[in-house]
Parts: structure tokens; C-alpha cells; sequence
């Protein structure tokens, strides 16, 4: 028989998406599945919809709990879980059918082994998939590095864990990019991770979530990956750059977001990316630093090269993107 895997679903919020979350896990051609929703202290009509689904299912088990975030949600989940392999799924997304069948055939009935998919973004007008990932099957040191240079994400919901991985580690709670916080943790004690040439998870962009504002994510990611650069300095020293370069970014993206920032602040963060292109001008230019996506990396050329420019077009870009959700 095929292991049972525990699909931990943390609810907050969501009355509009829930219910084709649930069903795409009701839908799953892999049937041997134990469906844990946390109710995190949801106030609007998301709980009733959840029980709605307990009287259908028996596979479905409704927890209830004090609001304390997404990490808490999930942590909650794993103390309840007993499957053999755990998997995440985000309440406003949902996956394809065959999803979990596809993440688990690779590693059944192996205990230090992940499966990675690819997903989809979602808009309310299209979906786009997801380009910036490495296929292949990796050993533990392969596959760590490639996360933390980006070229297998760090998103926690398009990867199938076994459950041991996860002993002796949490969500950080009271945080948001939980995820790049936690998923570098957990590919550290795999053995092997393999990534697959299927796309099964949908990534849907709405107004409100945890990743639509602008300053206040910025700065959080920002602390993320300064703790991403400490391991990889102690750990995997070649992502060191890899981080570097994305936290350079993700500084000049936030002040250029925060009206309090002059001209000059947003001029200096440039130079000091100036200054650490310089050093790694080959990672750049080869396209390794954007995971061989020659638009953005022209982009970053167009910010070292005219910053006034790329300024104007930045901002021209987060007004299109805010108004595709």
C-alpha cells in the first residue's frame, strides 16, 4: 500500500479560495492522504466552510486554534500530522490533480529523499509558469547550493517531504518568508533532492495577502536571506555571492517603494551594488546571478549603466503588477 502522506493546510481568512483548495486535495488521483486544515483563529466564514468538508471526507481532520500566524498554523500541523511524508499547501492556492502522485512516485519508500515540482503563478488573467529552476537529481550538498543561489525555490509548498526531515525543525513564528527562513534547514539533512519537469502547483496573486506590501516585505526578506548568507558563510560558501546580489537588489527595490528615501540614500545603495558587481561582474554577465534569464539581467545592466532610467521603468512596473492582482 502507498505511504500516507499528511497535507497541511493552514486557513486564515481565505472564504473566497478555500473551497477549490480543498477540492484540488480531494481531487488528487493519490488517494492514501491525511488532510490536516488549521483554523488559525479565522474570523471570517472559512471555518464553517472547512466543517462543510469534514461531513464529506474522513480523510479531512478540522483543527482549531488561537490566531498566531502562518508558522505557527504549520508547526500546529506537524504535531498533529502521521504520515510517512508531509506537504504544504498555501489556503488561497491549490494544486493539479495529479500533483501529489508526481512528488511522491520519485521517492517512495525513501526517508532522506524531497521532490520538488514547478508551479504556476496565478493572476486573475493568466497564469505564468515558473521558468528559474534546475531539473535533476542532486546530493545533499548539490542540491543545498542550488537553493540557496535560487535555481530550486524556497518556497516550502511545491516540495514533498518525508516527515523525519522535519524533527527538531520549526517555522519561525511572528515572521513572514518563513520560508526562506526554514526550507535551506531542511534540504541540509537530505540525502538526495530530485526536481521535476512538472509544474502541479498554482500560485494564485490576490490583493491582501502576506506578500502585498511593498515595504513592510521588503524589509522582512531582507532579514531572511541576512540569515540564509550567515549559513551559507559558515556552510556553503559558494551561494555567499548569490545571496549577496539579491539582498543588494532587494535594498535598492525598497528604497525606491519608500517615499521617505532621498534621491542621494537611493544613489548610494547603488554605488555599493556598483561596487559588488565589480567583484562579481562574471556571475553577471554569464547570467548566473538570474538563473540565465537574459531580460532581467539586462535590467540590472540598464540600473548600473543609467539608474534614472531603470528608476522610472521600476516604478512604471510595480504600479502594471499591482493592478494585474
Amino acid at each position: 500500500m502507498n505511504d500516507l502522506i499528511s497535507i497541511i493546510i493552514p486557513v486564515y481568512n481565505v472564504e473566497k479560495y478555500i473551497e477549490k483548495c480543498i477540492q484540488s486535495v480531494l481531487q488528487q488521483t493519490y488517494e492514501n492522504l491525511e488532510i490536516i486544515i488549521v483554523d488559525d483563529g479565522s474570523p471570517d466564514s472559512s471555518p464553517e466552510i472547512c466543517k462543510k468538508y469534514v461531513q464529506k471526507d474522513s480523510r479531512i481532520k478540522l483543527f482549531h486554534k488561537q490566531n498566531g500566524g502562518l508558522s505557527d498554523a504549520r508547526n500546529y500541523g506537524l504535531e498533529h500530522a502521521h504520515g510517512r511524508y508531509v506537504y504544504f499547501l498555501d489556503s488561497d492556492d491549490y494544486i493539479i490533480k495529479d500533483a501529489i502522485e508526481q512528488l511522491y512516485q520519485p521517492i517512495a519508500g525513501k526517508d532522506n529523499e524531497i521532490s520538488v515540482m514547478n508551479f504556476y503563478t496565478v493572476w486573475k488573467d493568466k497564469k505564468e509558469i515558473n521558468k528559474n529552476i534546475i531539473l535533476g537529481e542532486f546530493n545533499q550538498k548539490e542540491a543545498l547550493l542550488y537553493l540557496l543561489q535560487g535555481k530550486i525555490s524556497n518556497y516550502a509548498w511545491d516540495k514533498l517531504y518525508p516527515i523525519e526531515l522535519w524533527k527538531d525543525i520549526k517555522f519561525p513564528v511572528g515572521k513572514i518568508f518563513e520560508d526562506t527562513r526554514t526550507t535551506y534547514k531542511v534540504f541540509n539533512k537530505a540525502k538526495r533532492v530530485k526536481t521535476l519537469d512538472y509544474a502541479g502547483y498554482c500560485y494564485v496573486q490576490r490583493p491582501g495577502s502576506i506578500t502585498d506590501n511593498d515595504k513592510y516585505n521588503r524589509t522582512e526578506v531582507i532579514e531572511a536571506f541576512e540569515e540564509q548568507l550567515a549559513f551559507a558563510r559558515a556552510n556553503c560558501k559558494d551561494a555567499v555571492p548569490y545571496i549577496e546580489y539579491r539582498i543588494h537588489k532587494i535594498n535598492i527595490h525598497k528604497a525606491l517603494l519608500d517615499k521617505e528615501k532621498n534621491r542621494n540614500e537611493i544613489m548610494n545603495k547603488i554605488k555599493n551594488f556598483k561596487r559588488f558587481i565589480k567583484k562579481n561582474y562574471k556571475l553577471l554577465l554569464t547570467g548566473e546571478f538570474e538563473s540565465k534569464n537574459k531580460k532581467v539581467t539586462l535590467s540590472v545592466l540598464l540600473l548600473l549603466i543609467c539608474p534614472s532610467l531603470y528608476i522610472f521603468i521600476y516604478r512604471k512596473h510595480r504600479i502594471k503588477i499591482k493592478s494585474k492582482k
